[in-house]
Formats: structure tokens, sequence, C-alpha cells
């Protein structure tokens, strides 16, 4: 569902809404967001360390029991928060607003940069999961963190090797791990975790074949294959680390009322040349000044980044003032970043097409109001494709600059009249008036100083 607070009300006054520390600090009231919460000074010992690097160099991922990285009531804060949030139609990936979660990110820092070497780092790649068996839900379909197309826009060469780093004893360290910590317990009941272990996997290294899906060419030679898919069931304050290629997924939860959800959070640890942190801050990246509204913001952009998983639940109205909340702060974070989540956010209002008119008109204001929020979507979309624009003008790659292939050419006006003709409050329409201003500039035409349009004239 849709958070109460937010729903049904105009575009400002719900970023006001959702921008109150009050507020959050009311719904968690046992959390923190002061830098005052709890410690962790947790580390796995010199063995553990040595067993987790090798199982990730030979396996692609490792496992962690229970409350080595974390006290069990630090681990029952995080998942008593994320409960209440999910209970107020907040996403889980909210709990970042809270101090708990980044000193659980904290620990797990501390003991992967040994692991590593000290080469990987937080990217604050953070998302928390919250899936319920009853309701039918179940983690990510089998996928790979990260494919040459993640990172070849970043100017890094296409081969797979190249995303690893060779430590001293010549072992191929990646430069992408992921830490998904179980908050509950993870069983093959409510979506625990699968991997395809890399030495069974042709496409870890080698990379992938356009002609075949990648499970099917782990699969295809011989039934005995499906034998070496690992499951890791996990208690609560458990973890697991897994690189950017091994195939992994969460099993389709058991559908039984009684089957307790399964609740998680995430982050990414990469190195700085394969994926740069998304907040600049250099402060923040150590956790000590990490105030609330850059946590906010990057809770919305992380919820614009995975919208394509959570549509169904934000709906439009959402994801306008998630972008709004994230927009507001978007200096603070990497080029990068501000150009994945305006790309995101082109392609999210584009699928929801038909639902944005009736949103708009359902969260409009009084006659005669109406124009200060049909302003406040302005700047929206221009923000999003500014983020967009400055991106290609940088030489970033991958990004969405031809509205046609979101719309299709049939749907594309004829002109600008045509657009012009249409609502003026159909958010989608908007996009159709700004193609071919940002062709102009991309071909070369024009920069993006003389562009027309009110935002940054």
């Amino acid at each position: 569902m849709a958070p109460p607070l937010i729903t049904g009300v105009p575009l400002r006054e719900a970023v006001a809404r959702i921008g109150s520390r009050r507020y959050w600090e009311e719904l968690c009231p046992y959390l923190h967001i002061d830098n005052k919460g709890l410690s962790t000074k947790r580390k796995l010992s010199k063995g553990e360390r040595v067993r987790v690097k090798q199982e990730l160099v030979e396996e692609g991922y490792s496992k962690v029991g229970g409350c080595e990285l974390l006290d069990m009531s630090h681990v029952e804060l995080l998942r008593r928060g994320i409960e209440d949030l999910v209970a107020e139609g907040w996403p889980p990936t909210f709990i970042g607003l809270y101090d708990e979660c980044w000193q659980a990110v904290g620990a797990m820092q501390n003991n992967l940069k040994q692991v590593t070497d000290g080469r990987n780092s937080c990217n604050f790649d953070v998302v928390a999961w919250h899936v319920d068996p009853s309701k039918g839900q179940h983690g990510f379909s089998p996928h790979r963190d990260r494919q040459p197309e993640d990172w070849v826009p970043r100017g890094l060469p296409h081969d797979v090797e190249a995303t690893f780093v060779k430590d001293e004893e010549g072992n191929l360290v990646a430069k992408y791990v992921t830490c998904w910590l179980a908050l509950t317990e993870a069983s093959p009941d409510n979506s625990c975790l699968n991997f395809v272990p890399a030495p069974h996997d042709p496409g870890y290294y080698q990379g992938d074949v356009e002609e075949q899906d990648p499970m099917e060419r782990v699969f295809s030679c011989r039934k005995e294959a499906y034998q070496h898919i690992r499951s890791v069931p996990l208690s609560p304050g458990g973890c697991t680390f897994h690189t950017h290629r091994i195939i992994h997924w969460g099993s389709a939860a058991k559908p039984n009322a009684a089957s307790r959800p399964r609740i998680s959070l995430s982050c990414a640890f990469s190195t700085s040349d394969f994926e740069k942190a998304y907040v600049l801050k250099e402060e923040a990246r150590s956790f000590s000044q990490f105030d609330f509204d850059l946590r906010l913001a990057l809770c919305a952009g992380q919820m614009i980044n995975y919208g394509d998983r959570f549509l169904n639940e934000l709906g439009p109205h959402v994801l306008r003032v998630y972008h709004r909340v994230f927009s507001s702060l978007s200096h603070l974070f990497s080029d990068e970043y501000q150009a994945e989540i305006g790309n995101k956010y082109v392609q999210l209002a584009s699928s929801v097409q038909d639902k944005m008119e009736e949103d708009i008109n359902a969260t409009a204001k009084k006659p005669g109001e109406e124009d200060e929020d049909e302003d406040e979507d302005e700047d929206i979309l221009d923000s999003a494709l500014d983020s967009i624009l400055s991106a290609k003008v940088k030489g970033m790659k991958g990004f969405v600059d031809d509205f046609e292939d979101i719309y299709g050419h049939a749907d594309f006006p004829a002109d600008r009249k045509e657009m012009q003709r249409k609502q003026r409050k159909q958010l989608p329409a908007k996009f159709f008036g700004r193609v071919s201003r940002i062709r102009g500039i991309l071909k070369g035409q024009g920069s993006k100083k003389k562009r027309g349009g009110k935002r940054g004239d």
C-alpha cells in the first residue's frame, strides 16, 4: 500500500510531510536519527576472514553465522523498525533514515574491508526487504548484480575479469561485493537466497553470451547441474557475502500465512574505479555526519533506483514525491547516480502513463491553485532530464535520450501543436515537449545554456 501520510495530498504538501524529522522519530521512537545509537565494534576472527575471502574467490559467495557482525539486540531493533515502517505503508528501505541502519552497514564495511584487503568500501547502494509469504511475495528472480552494460558506460573494459583485482597471492578478488544481512529467519519457505557457485557457471568469468540465457547455459548440459544449486538459510543476524557475478535469487516463498515475513538488509561495497560511492560527502561516507536530509534523499533515490520492483506498491504520485525529495539534494550525489535516478524516473513514469493523469487529478489543488502543482511537475521533469543530459555531455552512456524508444514511434506526436493540445496535466506529455531540445543539445546543435524552459534560466 502507499503511505497514508502522503496519499491524496498535493505534491508540495506531501514533500513537506515526508521531510518532517519529528514524524519519523515518533514512528520509531526506539531508533535514533542523531548519530547516538548503538556502537558496533564486532569483527570477524582472523580465521573467519580468511575463510570468507577464500570462499568469495573460489565460490563467489560465503555465509557467516548468526550475530557475528551485530548483537541480537541490534538485529531486533532493525527488524522491529522495518515492521513498523511497513505497517505504515513505507518501503523497508526507509530504515536508512535511522542510525542503527548505518551502524550495521559500518559493521559490514569494517569486516569486508579486511576481506578485500581494504579495497572495497560502501557505495551506498543500501536496500531493505520485507517478503511476506502470506501475500505471495518473493525475492528477486535469478540474476547477476552487475553485467557489462552496467560498467562499460562508465568507461571500463567489457572484459569480465577486469572487474576483479589480483591480490598478492594471485587470487581474483571482486571489485563489487554485497553483504545480505538476515533480520529474521531466512528459509526456503520464506525466500532465502540461492546461489550457483562460480565453478559451475561458465559465464561467471567468461561473460554471458547473447544467444543463450545464463541459466540455460548453466543447466542445459546435464541434469546433474541442478545439484550444484546452493540454498543458504540464515538465522537472524546471519549474513552472506556475494560477488557481482554470481547468479543468485530468492526462493518463491511458501504461501502459508503462518510463515513469518523474511526481513533483510543489503548493502554493496565496491572499489572506486569500478563504481563510485553514490554520496559525495566525505563525512557521510564514514557515517559520522550523515544527516537526516541526506539520508532521506538517498532513501527516496533508492526507491526510484529499484522502482521497477516496487512500482505497483508506489504508484505515480508517490514516485513524483520521491523524485522531488531526491532532487532537493541531488547535488550531494555523484553525477553517475544523479543520471541513473533521472533515467529510471523517466522510464518508470512512462510505464505508468495511463495512471498518471488520474493520479494528478486526484491530488490536484482547488480550482485556481493548480498552476503551482503544475510548476512542481515541470521542475521534476526538468531535474530528471537535466541529470541525463549532464551525463551525456560528460561522455557517460546507457541513458535515455530518445523518448520514441520508450513510447513507440506511433504514439509520438507528429508536431509540436499536437503535443500542446494534450491535456496540460498529463505528465507523460511533458516528456515529449523536451525531446527536440535534448536531441539538439546531444547532437551539438546547441548548449545547455541556450536551451529553453524555466529551469536554470
